[in-house]
C-alpha cells in the first residue's frame, strides 16, 4: 500500500501528554511503539470484547497489568 494512502489513526491528546511522549519516546520510534500497542489491543479485544474496552477506558485494567499477566 502506498504510504500516502495508508490508514491513519488521529487522536486528540492533551498538551501534557504530547510533551511527555516527546520527552520519553526516542525520535523515530513513535510509529513502531504505537503499532505494537495497537496489535496488543486488538489481541485483547478479540479475546475479551466489549468488557476489555470498558475495563481499559475506565482504567480498571492498566497496560502494566497486561504486561505482568503475559510474563506469567
Amino acid at each position: 500500500m502506498n504510504r500516502d494512502n495508508a490508514p491513519r489513526l488521529n487522536v486528540e491528546i492533551s498538551e501534557e501528554q504530547d510533551k511527555a511522549l516527546r520527552d520519553l519516546i526516542p525520535w523515530g520510534m513513535k510509529h513502531h511503539l504505537f503499532s505494537a500497542i495497537i496489535d496488543e489491543v486488538i489481541e485483547v479485544l478479540k479475546e475479551h470484547g466489549e468488557i476489555a474496552i470498558t475495563a481499559i477506558s475506565c482504567k480498571k485494567i492498566r497496560f502494566m497489568d497486561m504486561l505482568r499477566k503475559r510474563e506469567k
